[in-house]
């Protein structure tokens, strides 16, 4: 291989799939037997990037097919991105594009990660402005109850619009805010302001310049429980191009984002598992709560976990991902927040869920009878919406 950062995904791949076949995981989304590096990295979304930096080309007919089709569906999202880029500059709308989009072409080429998905930072004062001008380019917004969560405790929107084949649709998740990781339900939580102040970029999208984007891409990871691998992937690539002195910088972003302990901790397995640079500044792992969360995310056995969950576990809270996230919070005020999403969640988020319940009062026994029945190991215990 070419780069030493792909041989250690490929051997944590390959760690991780014979595991999956003795049974420690519980064969990984219904695969019978061992899973090769390559096919558990198609399963996580990024098997093309892991082919071109193996040297080993695409696996066979089948997989070109689908790598072609995939770089053609992303060059025409990258132009949607052009074009809503375009449209919310027209209307002073300050914005920036993070995640998948954001990375292709530098980190990607298309095709060989997958991408659902347009990811917009916006200014909280410009979602108004931002909104009428999408819909001028045909962005509309999804259906209410498939939202994430009721519209006072959302921090974006998820909008749609046409697009030709093979896309089905573009896809855009508008955020004017930041979902706090203390919290399993929808809050929101203003952009930084010094974000766009540091913006910079890419080609002709702008996009946070690199430590403030490093921190976003590790308040995902911990927003989606660890379980988006892809996340790490992009975490890796990213850190690569960190300076040394980059530390302090980045534990002061991951500190207003709330996600310092997660920093520290995946810090050390980009440094143990995947060899990557240590920042100067950045603490190692070492109360109890952060050695707990080390623990359990070792590479392979993190990637075991991810593989091993039901497809539904990565849209639905359950005892596993609750017990990953108390580890992961950074203040103890983030247990008892946890804790209150659980037991008592909001009126409006429960009349939102339980629309027909007659009332805050019913639809909290709809959710406390849900929970009884479900409050199992690997079982749904909340429904976020």
């Amino acid at each position: 291989m070419s780069a030493s950062l792909a041989v250690r995904w490929h051997d944590a791949l390959a760690a991780a799939g014979q595991r999956l076949g003795s049974g420690g995981g519980g064969g990984g989304r219904g695969r019978e037997g061992s899973v090769g590096p390559f096919e558990l990295s198609a399963d996580f979304g990024f098997a093309g990037w892991l082919c071109r930096e193996a040297g080993v080309g695409d696996r066979d007919a089948e997989w070109h097919a689908d790598r072609m089709r995939r770089a053609l569906e992303q060059t025409l999202l990258r132009e949607h991105a052009r074009a809503i880029s375009r449209t919310l500059t027209a209307a002073h709308c300050p914005h920036l594009f993070c995640k998948g989009v954001a990375l292709l072409g530098k980190h990607y080429r298309p095709g060989e990660r997958s991408m659902a998905d347009i990811d917009v930072l916006i200014a909280p004062a410009a979602r108004e402005a931002a909104l009428q001008a999408l819909g001028r380019i045909d962005f509309l917004a999804y259906p209410d109850r498939e939202q994430a969560g009721p519209p006072t405790m959302r921090a974006g929107l998820a909008l749609v619009a046409p697009a030709p084949p093979p896309l089905e649709a573009a896809n855009l998740d508008l955020h004017w805010g930041l979902e706090p990781v203390e919290w399993l339900l929808p809050r929101s939580r203003p952009v930084p302001e010094a974000l766009w102040a540091e913006a910079v970029w890419d080609g002709d999208l702008p996009v946070p310049s690199l430590v403030p984007h490093v921190a976003l891409l590790l308040h995902h990871l911990v927003h989606h429980d660890f379980l988006h691998v892809r996340g790490l992937l992009d975490l890796s690539l990213l850190w690569r191009e960190l300076a040394t002195s980059d530390g302090p910088a980045l534990e002061r972003w991951a500190a207003e984002l709330g996600v310092r302990r997660p920093l520290r901790v995946v810090a050390d397995v980009l440094a143990v598992d995947l060899g990557l640079q240590r920042l100067a500044g950045v603490a190692l792992p070492r109360d109890a709560r952060s050695r707990a969360l080390r623990s359990r995310l070792g590479l392979v056995s993190w990637l075991v976990t991810a593989a091993s969950a039901p497809m539904k576990d990565h849209a639905m809270i359950t005892p596993a991902r609750i017990a990953r996230r108390a580890l992961a919070v950074d203040r103890a005020a983030g247990l008892w927040r946890l804790a209150r999403d659980v037991v008592a969640p909001p009126s409006a988020h429960l009349t939102w869920r339980w629309p027909d319940a007659g009332g805050p009062l019913r639809a909290w026994w709809q959710h406390a009878r849900q929970m009884a029945r479900k409050a199992r190991p690997g079982t749904r215990l909340l429904d976020p919406g």
